[in-house]
């Protein structure tokens, strides 16, 4: 895909979130009604409101222009996958809102997130929107990463600060790893509980060094392809780490599956901190 296509793209990605930020912050609080979905483990991931489908409607018929000039498939979280994403060369991946829990919470942490993805399972374009925050980040395949127009810069304090899921709290294996990271030296903040996975990743840039990840678990779970594929492209730009346990990139189009529980999955911004964390993943993969 050449970067004439990869700007129009991503800038028809960036108005479709604009538009689903702007529906989101209009919708009246008391009118949300919270359903649950019966095919998921643990609450983060159960919670569904008629925000998260009229948001994905909306961005759907956005992008639906696009999709017809180029030829893109579609893979959403509130609609079957068509499969579409196995057929085209590329597809638009969208997650009308991550992080759910926290909208319904009304709680920093919940975001819109629309990617494109090859069909081999590489990011080409991440666009984010916060509406909390009214933050806009933005990035594409070798043209770098914004948010709010402006470059994203790294500065980093002397603490990590690590971010988590919910669900770790239920996992020692989340605990004995931080341990681990203390051992090794480095002066933990947090862990940061309460966001989504995809705030999770872009506060992890913003509080540098910071760190966000996800262990691998037999039960199908443990978020899907569209709840880590725009923000890994933003840290493919941005030379930062987005990998599996064994430290290669991430697979975001597996023909048998959308989730991605079946590897873990590290942010870090910094390579010593990813390291350290792949060593420790590495290690208890061993001995099971």
């Amino acid at each position: 895909m050449n970067e004439k296509t990869l700007k129009e793209l991503s800038d028809t990605a960036i108005d479709a979130v604009k538009k689903a930020g702007k529906h989101i912050k209009s919708f009246p609080r008391k009118d949300v009604n919270v359903e649950m979905k019966g095919d998921q483990e643990t609450l983060a991931s159960q919670v569904v409101t008629q925000v998260d489908t009229e948001v994905e409607s909306l961005i759907v018929e956005h992008l639906k222009d696009s999709m017809a000039k180029y030829n893109l498939g579609l893979l959403t979280e509130e609609t079957t996958d068509d499969k579409s994403r196995l057929e085209k060369d590329f597809f638009w991946c969208i997650d009308p809102i991550d992080g759910t829990l926290s909208f319904v919470e009304n709680q920093e942490g919940y975001a819109v997130s629309i990617a494109l993805i090859s069909r081999d399972g590489m990011p080409y374009i991440g666009v984010v929107y916060d509406p909390v925050n009214s933050s806009l980040y933005h990035a594409a395949k070798g043209l770098g990463a914004f948010k709010d127009g402006k470059e994203i810069t790294i500065s980093e304090n002397s603490e990590l600060t690590v971010y988590l899921d919910r669900s770790s709290t239920e996992d020692e294996r989340y605990e004995n790893l931080l341990d681990h990271l203390k051992q090794n030296g480095l002066k933990v903040e947090g862990p940061k509980i309460g966001y989504g996975a995809v705030m999770n990743a872009l506060k992890g840039i913003e509080n540098a060094p910071g760190c966000y990840f996800k262990l691998s678990k037999e039960s199908e779970g443990g978020g899907s392809f569209w709840d880590f594929a725009a923000t890994c492209c933003i840290y493919n730009e941005l030379g930062l780490v987005c990998v599996n346990e064994w430290g290669e990139p991430l697979n975001l189009n597996k023909k048998h599956t959308t989730f991605m529980h079946e590897n873990s999955i590290i942010y870090s911004t910094n390579i010593e901190t990813a390291e350290l964390i792949l060593g420790f993943i590495q290690n208890i993969s061993d001995k099971m």
